[in-house]
């Protein structure tokens, strides 16, 4: 389900802020990694062929997230323009299929 681990990761968060503080190790370390995993799944979901606006929707209500899929999703789509831009540098003319 698309969005499920940086939710969790979210959950996550909420409850190792109300055990260990607000400023606690813990409780940053699992809101970055749950940013992080919006990141990733914003990638991965460009290869999958979903649109820039496709937001997952268990992601779309937590402050930042839509962000950093938006940011995975744009990396993914710069990375592939370069792809095909390298591709279309090539020249195949010139190569003998044996």
């Amino acid at each position: 389900m698309r969005g499920l681990e940086a939710r969790i990761l979210f959950a996550k968060g909420i409850v190792a802020e109300k055990i260990f503080g607000h400023d606690s190790d813990e409780s940053t370390d699992l809101f970055d990694r749950c940013l992080s995993a919006a990141y990733v799944e914003g990638y991965a979901d460009f290869a999958l062929g979903f649109a820039r606006a496709e937001v997952p929707a268990l992601i779309e209500d937590v402050h930042g997230f839509p962000a950093a899929w938006q940011e995975g999703w744009d990396a993914a789509f710069e990375s592939f323009v370069e792809i095909e831009e390298r591709l279309a540098q090539c020249e195949y003319d010139d190569y003998e299929y044996e």
